[in-house]
């Protein structure tokens, strides 16, 4: 059995602990936000925002190589992402 989240006029009345057990089992992905602070601030943890999102996306990508000639003529050229394979990124590749 799925867990639901709650809609958006029913998570208030919900506890912090008991929204935080219902959404931890949810998360696809999880990405930290960095910031640069002042020098001599106190690190104080973090605070988690869920977001629910869906993505269906074709998406061309143009990678632009680097090329460059030595001073013995030889050609250098930037290589491609690991992720990348002939003419298909890594998640076309997946499926």
């Amino acid at each position: 059995m799925t867990k639901r989240l709650p809609s958006a006029e029913h998570a208030d009345t919900l506890s912090l602990k008991a929204l935080r057990s219902l959404v931890s089992g949810l998360v696809d992905r999880e990405e930290i936000l960095r910031i640069n602070p002042r020098a001599g601030s106190p690190f104080k943890g973090n605070r988690s925002c869920y977001i629910r999102d869906l993505a269906l996306v074709a998406e061309n990508l143009r990678y632009r190589r680097e090329c460059w000639i030595t001073p013995i003529g030889k050609t250098m050229l930037a290589p491609m992402p690991a992720r990348v394979a002939g003419s298909y990124g890594g998640n076309l590749r997946r499926l």
